[in-house]
């Protein structure tokens, strides 16, 4: 067995903020568990909404592909949960109205609850199929929600042989940065047999519902955070 850990990243798509980790001295793999596509199962009319939240940046990134006039949504008050949402609504000419500073449903839905004239308006949750509900569920307490669910998670099963040996061979740090992942890694693979790695509170909280619990939870719920919280460990 190879002594010194291994560090597999679970996430859809490659990218740069892992890069502290793909330049330190640890080997690192790519096995994306899941895989998102459009979901268009309804339609709606956008002006009847005064605010629009995003939570993630596949929620941004499928709403733009399917909603096309982006001028539309400049008169929207845009709403995005953490900044690198925000970045991809910005890098589109979409300036929000409010970041959250948290990226968690329950402190986002309070911060939201301070601003009065959100009370009783009209808002738009545009989500994945496999989001949970809290969020939902708190906004509707103060204000009129309709989820709009803009993308489907799939499972990829492409290389579960090659992963499987990893497992079994090798001390393996596997990073989770939602709970679909991790969802989808349990349907296939032990968790027993990797040491587990969670984004945030939220991952953390639905590893621990599923009877699992978590070597390392990073403090701020981002790729860079995730990375930091790896690193000090292991150094």
């Amino acid at each position: 067995m190879n002594k010194r850990p291994l560090i597999v990243l679970t996430n859809e798509f490659v990218s740069n903020d892992f890069k502290q980790l793909y330049q330190s001295e640890y080997k690192i793999f790519h096995f994306p568990m899941i895989s998102t596509e459009i979901l268009l199962n309804e339609s709606f009319e956008i002006e009847r909404f005064e605010f629009i939240v995003f939570t993630s940046k596949n929620g941004v990134k499928f709403f733009l592909k399917s909603f096309k006039d982006i001028n539309a949504l400049k008169n929207k008050k845009i709403i995005s949960i953490g900044t690198k949402t925000s970045e991809v609504l910005i890098k589109n000419n979409i300036q929000p109205f409010l970041v959250t500073k948290r990226n968690y449903s329950d402190e986002m839905a309070r911060e939201l609850s301070k601003i009065k004239f959100i009370h009783n308006s009209n808002l738009l949750l545009v989500q994945g199929n496999l989001a949970s509900d809290v969020l939902e569920n708190k906004l509707s307490g103060f204000c009129n929600v309709k989820r709009f669910n803009i993308y489907k998670t799939n499972l990829n099963m492409d290389f579960r042989k090659k992963l499987e040996n990893l497992l079994n061979e090798n001390i393996c740090f596997t990073v989770f940065t939602s709970p679909s992942c991790f969802d989808a890694f349990s349907l296939n693979y032990s968790p027993k047999k990797t040491k587990i790695i969670s984004i945030g509170n939220t991952t953390t909280n639905h590893i621990i519902n599923k009877g699992h619990k978590p070597l390392l939870t990073s403090k701020m719920q981002t790729y860079e955070g995730i990375c930091q919280t790896i690193l000090q460990y292991l150094n």
